[in-house]
């Protein structure tokens, strides 16, 4: 059974959908929810790209400016909302957090130089620093934007750092 929930998550995660498990149990108000819970399904929670995006990144791209997707989302999500915003193909590289942890410098520059098209999902604040300092290090000028506290280090230490939205935390916009 535990394959077939995995499978089901996995299709919502590919179609670019937020994955959400459902439990219960009854229990008194003093009792911790978690302990002996049973498993009654999941669903997708669809959490759509805003509209202006895909024109906003056909610009960037037609001005020359490449865009990479940084994101601590699923890995099986990110190229489904990238491809949907038109910010990569099918043959665009999706790199997970863990993959990235195992690159040296030296290759994830290299990574970053050969691949056009390219996504880091599942990925920890401090590799998202790391591949703004890298992207520096080939000597790219790059902006970050972001909204999150995960989001500051990488803003911070960019050329140009922008705090994205009304709704973003203090750090990130400090």
């Amino acid at each position: 059974r535990r394959s077939e929930i995995v499978d089901a998550y996995h299709k919502l995660a590919a179609r670019g959908d937020r994955g959400l498990g459902f439990e219960a149990r009854s229990c008194r108000r003093s009792e911790l929810p978690e302990a002996g819970s049973v498993f009654v399904g999941n669903g997708g929670m669809i959490d759509p790209p805003r509209p202006e995006v895909p024109d906003a990144l056909a610009r960037c791209h037609s001005a020359g400016i490449r865009v990479i997707m940084l994101t601590g989302g699923v890995g099986l999500t990110a190229p489904s909302i990238s491809q949907q915003i038109g910010l990569m193909g099918p043959q665009g590289r999706v790199v997970q957090g863990d993959e990235l942890s195992a690159m040296s410098d030296a290759e994830l520059q290299q990574v970053l130089k050969d691949e056009p098209e390219i996504i880091f999902a599942r990925i920890a604040t401090a590799q998202k620093l790391h591949v703004v300092q890298s992207l520096q290090a080939n000597g790219e000028i790059v902006t970050v934007t972001g909204d999150g506290v995960n989001d500051a280090p990488a803003l911070k230490n960019a050329d140009m750092g922008v705090a994205m939205g009304v709704m973003g935390t203090d750090v990130a916009k400090e």
